[in-house]
């Protein structure tokens, strides 16, 4: 699934530190990934396991993330389902911790840069 995908990538930028959560510089703030079209995902992590992610053409999907180990999370999305066939699950590593006012560049796996922001509050 293309959202899971662009979700995944986000959440790619966001890492750990040893037995602290990698996710906490994200609760309750905005995370946002543009791609070269200039098409912003908007992304929102909450400190119960869920996720939101919202496109710029009005989609929006939710789920779940767990850790699988200290630096691995697994994304579910739960809504809507997936298309058959589609895997509803991604994990990823995470090795950069990022907090309000980061700012940085990320490829994808295709090679795509996508540049990524956390600002203050939702």
């Amino acid at each position: 699934m293309k959202s899971l995908v662009l979700g995944a990538i986000v959440a790619t930028a966001f890492g750990c530190a040893a037995h602290a959560d990698p996710l906490s510089g994200l609760y309750g703030n905005t995370a946002t990934s543009t791609g070269p079209n200039g098409k912003t995902t908007v992304y929102f992590f909450n400190p119960d396991g869920t996720f939101e992610n919202h496109f710029s053409n009005g989609q929006v999907i939710k789920g779940t993330f767990t850790w699988k180990d200290a630096q691995t999370a697994c994304f579910t999305v739960t809504d809507p389902p997936p298309v058959k066939g589609e895997s509803s699950t991604n994990c990823r590593a995470f090795t950069v911790a990022h907090h309000v006012g980061d700012t940085w560049t990320e490829t994808d796996s295709d090679g795509v840069p996508y540049k990524n922001a956390i600002k203050a509050g939702r």
